[in-house]
């Protein structure tokens, strides 16, 4: 009897076992549902107002600064990270570019203040590259991440670009006159770094790539003219935003790496991963348009105020002037009629008499 008790105990077990899997899956694919439907909905509308963020950027160019428009790469539909499938993520952490440069001013030190991943660019052939995952400046060993270009040559592009762009730095080195050389050295150093827009190891290591395009690792000579910086750093702020687009992108390459290697995943780095990869996604179809694009905007902003202030300066003034224009009219009409009336043949000292002889003294003088 106590087998036959256990038997059907068991068997009512395992059916509401059956009951709420069958409504946990349900559940569960309408989540799933549900979330692939918000996410649609969310990248459409956020693509609709990144082409309309284009489109007025468009005519801000064509129509206000009189300059070509290049259009900028975009992440097309298609390629992007969808709800079922992820990337491996980056997360990228801003540092001031007072320790790299004065690692860079000691010749037994690396540069290495920024948290870094793999360099955009070689420094021989300055070509792109997909970028790894980038790792914190110190992790739990305390250890920092290495540069891959000697501290000389760091030092040689930051002194170039603190001598050819000194006017990126003009405010902050106006407001610390009382700082030593060395302190102004450094704050230009890191004003600098930052209104180029370096925010990583990564992006260090591309402006460096940039500047020594072309020559063998082991030359730490620059050959790069002071007039050719501006146009370096506008290759550099260029490359940079293709791989801000190509960051987001799932990177397939790495992942038949890490299956080749053998490396088995767990479910919780494969939802750490997901988690990351649309963080990173969204983060980055929110910043569609370039920080220089909205310096631009906000500096023609102030422009058109200062310009709109003016003009309704120089509309009050036409508005007073025609409003004495008016008056000096209606003045000289009355004064005329009042100097054509009858009466004043009638008087003896006629009122216009005694207008022009207070006149005329004023006119002798």
């Amino acid at each position: 009897a106590l087998n036959v008790q256990c038997t059907e105990e068991f068997r009512r077990l395992r059916c509401q076992y059956r009951q709420i899997r069958e409504k946990s899956l349900h559940f569960k694919a309408a989540d799933e549902r549900v979330y692939r439907d918000v996410w649609n909905a969310s990248e459409q509308e956020s693509r609709h107002l990144i082409s309309l963020i284009h489109e007025a950027d468009r005519c801000i160019h064509e129509q206000q600064l009189c300059m070509p428009y290049t259009p900028p790469s975009e992440v097309s539909g298609g390629q992007g990270v969808s709800p079922d499938e992820g990337g491996e993520g980056a997360d990228l952490f801003s540092e001031a570019a007072t320790t790299t440069f004065r690692s860079a001013s000691s010749s037994g030190k690396d540069n290495s203040s920024f948290p870094r991943g793999q360099p955009a660019s070689s420094a021989s052939g300055g070509r792109s590259r997909s970028k790894e995952d980038s790792e914190r400046l110190t992790g739990e060993s305390g250890t920092a991440t290495k540069s891959l270009f000697s501290p000389t040559k760091v030092k040689k592009v930051i002194e170039l670009l603190t001598d050819a762009c000194h006017f990126l730095s003009g405010p902050k080195k106006q407001a610390c006159e009382e700082l030593t050389d060395e302190e102004q050295q450094l704050l230009d150093a890191d004003t600098i770094l930052k209104n180029v827009g370096v925010e990583s190891q990564d992006d260090l290591d591309l402006l460096v790539s940039i500047f020594y395009q072309g020559q063998d690792d082991d030359d730490e000579t620059l050959y790069v003219d002071a007039d050719d910086v501006l146009r370096l750093l506008e290759d550099f702020m260029e490359e940079k935003r293709n791989l801000a687009v190509a960051d987001v992108l799932p990177d397939k390459k790495k992942k038949k790496r890490q299956q080749s290697l053998g490396r088995a995943e767990s479910e919780r780095e494969r939802l750490t991963r997901e988690r990351r990869e649309v963080k990173r996604f969204w983060t980055r179809l929110s910043k569609m348009l370039p920080d220089v694009t909205t310096r631009v905007w906000k500096a023609l902003d102030e422009g058109l105020q200062r310009y709109h202030r003016l003009l309704v300066g120089r509309s009050e003034t036409l508005a007073a002037t025609l409003a004495a224009e008016k008056l000096h009219d209606s003045l000289s009409r009355q004064l005329l009629a009042f100097s054509q009336a009858p009466i004043n043949t009638e008087l003896q000292v006629p009122p216009l008499a005694c207008v022009e002889n207070s006149i005329a003294p004023h006119k002798k003088k």
